[in-house]
């Protein structure tokens, strides 16, 4: 599925953490501090990872 039909769904596409880090252009441990000193996006857990909403990231 891509972006377009996801948004037809009601559904917002979200990133990994490496796909956050390479958007953002930091290191993965960057963002893991940020996040655990709440200066990041919030995140949301999918089973053992992180997921970071496009919106948020914005």
């Amino acid at each position: 599925m891509d972006a377009a039909s996801l948004s037809g769904l009601g559904l917002e596409p979200v990133l990994t953490t490496s796909e956050l880090a390479k958007y953002l252009g930091a290191q993965v441990q960057a963002i893991y501090d940020l996040r655990t000193d709440g200066r990041g996006p919030s995140g949301i857990r999918v089973g053992r990872e992180i997921r970071y909403r496009v919106s948020d990231v914005l």
